[in-house]
């Protein structure tokens, strides 16, 4: 019988070290399931913010895209409207040349005009000069000569020209001509390229934003477009962490409920072994 007692004691007393030993089990399998729980809650918060901010991702794509075309329109019409400045200036610059060639032309014609005129003038008086009382005229047949003509002089007294003159100013108004003409095609040139800016300039429209603005907005768009980035990668990151939380607390809690059975177990062995020590 004591041997029995004694037995049944040893039984209790293994059978309390199970219990111990199953309860702590149980306690450590439901800690760590806790801490997993914590961490996947944390987790997925993450994610789901970071799937958030990352689903912007094509809007600030676009966005960015679209701010770029815009500087480029800025950018080529400011470049459009300092290239319409530059030919407008040079457009004028060549009118006034021509306008100014126009006025030595006159002035060139206006005096060999003038020359010609003299010369004739003289002409007539060197006819006139060589008439002989009762002689007929070699110009028009007459005996008379009531009003012979007279020697004439030029502007500012000079002689009368020479046909030396003549031609050096039929020269200067041919030289005349030529740089009117030269400079005409330039200035009609220089005004169709000024044209032709204006109407690349006429094309664009003009937009809301100047350059400077743009700029700034896309510096703020391609900065968000980074963070969109990131987040987007994160929450590919997290999705990983997310699916691997959720193994270990698959098995967390199968280590729970084998703990619980464990412990329950052990408590039972435990009972009926003080029952067999108390009878």
């Amino acid at each position: 019988k004591v041997a029995e007692i004694d037995r049944a004691r040893e039984t209790v007393i293994e059978a309390g070290r199970d219990d111990t030993k199953a309860r702590d089990l149980a306690t450590v399998a439901s800690a760590r399931k806790s801490e997993t729980m914590s961490g996947l809650a944390k987790a997925r918060a993450e994610r789901d913010e970071a799937q958030t901010c990352g689903a912007e991702l094509p809007v600030w794509e676009s966005r960015v895209s679209e701010i770029g075309i815009a500087l480029k329109r800025a950018e080529r019409r400011a470049q459009l409207e300092a290239d319409m400045a530059q030919k407008a200036t040079e457009a004028l610059q060549a009118r006034q040349l021509a306008d100014e060639a126009a006025h030595r032309l006159e002035h060139a014609r206006r005096r060999a005009a003038l020359l010609r005129e003299a010369w004739l003038t003289s002409q007539a008086a060197a006819l006139a000069a060589a008439l002989e009382p009762g002689m007929p005229c070699p110009v028009c047949g007459s005996t008379s000569h009531p009003f012979p003509a007279h020697e004439g002089v030029v502007e500012g007294g000079a002689k009368a020209p020479s046909q030396k003159d003549l031609r050096n100013a039929d020269t200067a108004v041919t030289a005349a001509e030529n740089e009117w003409s030269r400079l005409s095609e330039a200035a009609s040139g220089a005004s169709q390229q000024e044209a032709a800016v204006r109407g690349q300039l006429a094309e664009l429209s003009a937009g809301d934003h100047d350059s400077e603005s743009l700029h700034f907005d896309l510096r703020d768009a391609e900065q968000r477009l980074e963070a969109a980035r990131d987040a987007s990668q994160r929450a590919q990151q997290l999705d990983e962490t997310v699916g691997e939380l959720e193994q270990q607390l698959t098995a967390s809690e199968l280590q729970v409920a084998e703990a619980d059975t464990a412990s329950r177990e052990a408590a039972s062995r435990l009972a009926a072994a003080r029952e067999t020590v108390e009878e």
